[in-house]
Parts: C-alpha cells; structure tokens; sequence
C-alpha cells in the first residue's frame, strides 16, 4: 500500500511541475506585454518608428501568450487524462 501512495504523490507532483512552469512563462509574459502596453501609453514622445516597434512586440507577444495558454489547456487535459489511467490502474 505504501508504494501506491508514494505512486499519486509521484504522479501529482510530476503533473504539478510542468503546470507551474507554464503558469509562470505566461505570468511572466503577461506581465511583460502590460509594460510594453503601458510605455505605449505613457510615452506620447516616441517616434513613429519606435511606437510602431513597440506595437508590433506587443501584438507578437499576445500571441506567443495565447499559444501558451493553449499549450497549457493542452498540458493540462493530457495530464489529467494520464493520472487517470493511472489512478484506475493503481485502484484494479
């Protein structure tokens, strides 16, 4: 009984690390695109050239965080998917 457990604590902690490592990359570029969005805003003084640079970084990094957050839906239903098979054949 005792290698079944530290069998789901295995499977839970191997399925949490992935998961929180996507949850900080996209944290950190949400983060990152708020700042880009901000000194936009903020900095009526760029050039025509640095304003549209910075657009074009901000549009490029909404979509590298929205293919991450599929990644993690992704990620996270096949995780699921494994720790339930494992979890019935644990229990058969």
């Amino acid at each position: 009984m005792l290698e079944i457990r530290e069998g789901k604590q295995l499977a839970a902690l191997t399925a949490e690390k992935p998961m929180s490592m996507l949850d900080s990359a996209q944290k950190r570029l949400e983060e990152a695109v708020d700042r880009l969005d901000a000194a936009i805003q903020a900095n009526g003084r760029l050039d025509s050239a640095d304003s549209t640079a910075l657009q074009q970084e901000v549009a490029a990094l909404r979509r590298q965080n929205e293919a991450l957050a599929n990644s993690k839906h992704q990620v996270s239903v096949r995780l699921d998917s494994a720790i339930a098979n494992i979890r019935s054949v644990l229990e058969a």
